[in-house]
């Protein structure tokens, strides 16, 4: 009987752990307190702008890979509210929202951006007000009247904007995104190829498989 309820402990302990190791991306999650307001986050965030993301760059590709990892995005800077911003600007945000990246931006499309940091290296996320300049009225009332970024021809290694009809990456959180003389409006958050890191984990769990099959075949002998 004893034999028996240490072999279904462990069984149970195998299973859980191979779920675990398999789909890592579900064992964390991001908490986010409400929103701050409008007028609070003008005095906390380092910058607040809008713009239209012309490149999204992928995480450098390693052997582990981190849902904190950044996504360097890449604005075209229309209006700005705080900060001395240039018309081309890189936020950088967690590739997860495991980590509280934000995972709705887009080629092509347009945001209302919060971000905090330094003011060359900055960071915003899915806790932040950042959202869809489509959805920001509210914001866009109580920000009031902005001003122009600062013009800049410093090549920052960008990719070419969609107007101009060329194809562009999005970065390890998005698909491919191709514009053909049309702007690409609603492309999605998503991956198709899983980073090198990843492959170690099917491996993981058959090597827990296979130890559960050894201790039910010594279990067996012993009996």
């Amino acid at each position: 009987m004893l034999k028996r309820i240490t072999l279904l402990i462990l069984c149970s302990i195998v299973l859980v752990s191979a779920g675990i190791v398999l789909k890592p991306e579900q064992a964390y999650a991001c908490s986010c307190a409400m929103p701050a307001s409008v007028s609070d986050e003008m005095a906390r965030k380092t910058a607040i702008f809008s713009g239209k993301v012309i490149n999204m760059e992928n995480p450098e590709q390693k052997e582990i890979m981190s849902s904190a990892d950044p996504v360097k995005v890449t604005f075209e800077v229309q209006t700005v509210w705080k900060g001395q911003i240039e018309n081309k600007t890189v936020v950088n945000t967690a590739v997860s929202g495991a980590s509280c990246g934000y995972t709705g931006f887009a080629l092509g499309a347009e945001y209302v951006v919060y971000a905090y940091g330094n003011a060359d290296k900055l960071e915003t996320g899915m806790c932040e007000r950042t959202k869809l300049l489509e959805s920001a009225d509210e914001d866009i009332t109580e920000l009031g009247t902005g001003y122009d970024p600062i013009k800049t021809t410093a090549n920052i290694g960008i990719a070419e904007s969609v107007e101009t009809g060329k194809s562009a990456g999005i970065g390890n959180s998005g698909e491919l995104a191709q514009a053909s003389g049309v702007e690409n409006e609603s492309a999605t958050q998503g991956t198709s190829e899983m980073p090198k890191g990843y492959y170690i984990v099917p491996i993981i769990g058959a090597v827990s498989l296979v130890g559960l099959v050894i201790m039910l075949l010594a279990f067996r002998r012993k009996r």
